[in-house]
């Protein structure tokens, strides 16, 4: 299904140019697929591109592995990775940078995280608080070193007790799924339009998800998801992205769904179709944004409130303690002062480690 030649037309190369310069072209994140789909039609692989392969295979496993970890703890939703990587031939590799999962509680979250701390000695990163309807949703990063740090990124996982976060401004955040599962998958590819550009990569997702499920965005359930979960303007951008390097064309009906999704966010006042901030919610005065000063790891579920340091606010978690900052910037000096005090509290605490 997928082949060079889709790949030459999206780089708008000349399919005589030479593999290597195809995949300069579409960047580094997508080398493994060109040289897999180059080794899938007869091209010889060497030694080189035989390891790099080979290394993202491992990358795939290693992600399994991370995957039972946390489904020892907690039961996880995976949005996109492994899952669009499944559904690729299986002769081509698809690069699975990180791990999306979603749980239901908080509690679950923690236990996630805390259970990658353990087995991976994982790190704590990202953590952003969302708040919604009156309940502060979590998302929490962590991530360790490859295996092969000068070749290899780091791995990663983000776990978030919501599905997708929207841009908090024409597309608000949604806690569940929709019934069905490949639409899961395409709300997510879709989501990532709130944080830049589709890429080629985000329009091969969605061309092996349309072939696996020719009706996805034209079934009986269909409708009704797209409508409610306010991605119709992504989805068709995403859509007849692929329409271009595969063929085919936008369904009419997802056209008129587009239409009267960007006519409600211009009633809303909200950005008039696809986001193209630069900003993970930068402006959005119902997110918050941490900045991990300790990786204390506690024996409790849930984060909770450690009062006002420098710069913002000190929070504790299960797996370390964060500055929750008063706007999207903070001053060095004031990170340092609230990391003292986060030591200075543990110190005194003197609470009980995990593990």
């Amino acid at each position: 299904m997928i082949g060079l030649e889709h790949l030459y037309a999206a780089a708008d190369l000349d399919p005589d140019e030479p593999v290597r310069r195809l995949a300069r072209v579409l960047g580094q994140q997508m080398t493994p697929l060109v040289l897999s789909a180059a080794v899938a039609q007869g091209q010889a692989a060497g030694p080189h591109t035989a390891m790099l392969l080979d290394r993202q295979r491992q990358r795939v496993r290693l992600y399994e592995e991370v995957l039972a970890v946390v489904r020892a703890v907690a039961d996880p939703v995976v949005l996109k990775g492994p899952v669009l990587a499944g559904l690729y031939p299986p002769d081509l590799v698809r690069p699975v940078r990180d791990l999306d999962l979603v749980v239901e509680t908080e509690e679950e979250l923690w236990a996630a995280a805390r259970s990658l701390v353990d087995a991976y000695g994982a790190t704590p990163s990202v953590f952003t608080l969302i708040r919604h309807e009156g309940v502060d949703h979590c998302l929490v990063g962590l991530d360790w070193p490859s295996d092969d740090p000068l070749c290899d990124s780091d791995f990663e996982v983000e776990i978030g007790t919501f599905a997708y976060a929207g841009d908090q401004a024409g597309i608000p955040l949604r806690v569940g799924f929709p019934s069905s599962a490949p639409l899961a998958q395409l709300f997510a590819v879709a989501e990532e339009r709130c944080q830049g550009p589709f890429s080629v990569k985000h329009a091969l997702d969605c061309a092996v998800l349309l072939a696996a499920h020719p009706d996805l965005v034209t079934g009986p359930e269909a409708e009704d998801s797209i409508r409610a979960f306010h991605l119709a303007p992504e989805i068709r951008e995403l859509v007849a992205f692929g329409t271009r390097m595969f063929g085919g064309t936008v369904p009419e009906r997802l056209d008129a769904l587009a239409d009267e999704e960007q006519a409600r966010r211009r009633d809303e006042g909200a950005v008039d179709g696809p986001s193209r901030s630069g900003g993970r919610w930068a402006s959005a005065d119902n997110v918050r944004f941490g900045v991990l000063l300790n990786g204390f790891t506690r024996a409790e579920e849930r984060h909770r409130a450690g009062g006002p340091v420098p710069g913002g606010e000190l929070v504790h978690t299960p797996v370390g303690d964060y500055l929750m900052l008063d706007g999207v910037e903070v001053d060095a000096v004031d990170v340092e002062a609230a990391r003292e005090v986060s030591a200075d509290r543990w110190a005194a605490a003197t609470p009980t480690p995990v593990g």
